[in-house]
Formats: structure tokens, C-alpha cells, sequence
């Protein structure tokens, strides 16, 4: 007991703020990302994805998911302020987990850290997700990756996020569903 095979540790699934390190992944990540998207053509620079999350003024908190020394999965956030609520939160965006790892909790675990982030910075609020009339590349159901009702799975990320982070530490895991 106590010991971890080499397999179980190639396993884990390690959720952490990016790093410099990271940005040849990241950059290969995002080229799988635009596939289908009018701008997949377009040349997309290293020096400026360094320099939009890694110079003197980040752009975005960005958050990557790592198994066996990959990265396989990212979601990036920043700070918000509603000013009918009063209260600070976080914009959700480009959450994107290679396609080999999903359906295998990477977004929630994404999701779970990045919420931990906003409530250390404040924040009481996730902002996010895709919809019915964005492009296919930017809903939900690719996240996931699986063809079913989008709607429906954007009711529910949405009701997870928001239990995610409002829910006391202590309480139950509850989700509830809306219309």
C-alpha cells in the first residue's frame, strides 16, 4: 500500500495554472481547436501566444490538464464585475480537451480548478459556455464529445458551474436543472 505503479501515475490527471513550459502543447492544442473554423488557415504565432498568457500582462488566467507529462485539455478565465448583482466573478472561455481524453472528467476537472481560482480572487460567479446560435466549434457537446442535445447539456454545465461555486464546502453534491 502506498505504492503507485508507473501506469496508475501515467494515469493521474494533474490540473494546474500553465506555465511558459507548456506553450508548445498549448499552440498544438489550439491548432486542433480551430479545425473547421474560418480562421484554421490563418498563421498563428508561438511569440504572441507566449506573450498574450505568459508576458509582463496576461491576457486571461489560463488553466491546463496533464496526463502522463501531456497536456490534454485547457479553459481559460477572467475576472468580471456584475454590476446588477454586485458581486465579481469569472468569464469562462476556450475550454478544450484533445479528443482522445474526452468524456473522462478532464472538463470537470478544468472546471473544478478554475473555480477554485475565482473564489480565491473573489469571484462568486462563472460566465460561460456555448450556444444553440454560436458555431459548432464553441458548444458544449464537442467538449464532451458526443452528438445529444445541446440544450439540455448546457442547462446542465450551467447548473454544475454554478453549484461548483456556490456550493458550501460542506453540502451534497446537488445539481438542479432549469428552463
Amino acid at each position: 500500500m502506498g505504492q503507485v505503479s508507473k501506469r496508475e501515475a501515467d494515469q493521474r490527471l494533474v490540473v494546474r495554472i500553465a506555465c511558459e513550459a507548456d506553450i508548445e502543447n498549448i499552440q498544438d492544442m489550439v491548432d486542433d481547436f480551430v479545425k473547421g473554423h474560418p480562421a484554421e488557415k490563418h498563421t498563428r504565432s508561438r511569440s504572441a501566444l507566449r506573450e498574450a498568457y505568459f508576458g509582463s500582462t496576461p491576457v486571461a488566467n489560463l488553466v491546463v490538464a496533464v496526463r502522463a507529462g501531456r497536456v490534454i485539455g485547457m479553459g481559460q478565465w477572467t475576472r468580471i464585475y456584475d454590476m446588477f448583482w454586485s458581486m465579481y466573478g469569472a468569464n469562462v472561455e476556450w475550454l478544450y480537451v484533445r479528443p482522445e481524453h474526452r468524456r473522462s472528467g478532464v472538463v470537470l476537472a478544468i472546471v473544478a480548478e478554475i473555480c477554485a481560482e475565482v473564489r480565491l480572487a473573489g469571484g462568486q460567479f462563472l460566465h460561460g459556455g456555448g450556444g444553440d446560435d454560436e458555431e459548432p466549434y464553441t458548444n458544449v457537446s464537442r467538449l464532451v464529445g458526443r452528438r445529444t442535445n445541446v440544450t439540455c447539456r448546457q442547462k446542465l454545465f450551467k447548473s454544475l458551474l454554478i453549484w461548483l461555486v456556490f456550493r458550501p464546502a460542506t453540502s451534497v453534491a446537488y445539481c438542479q436543472l432549469w428552463s
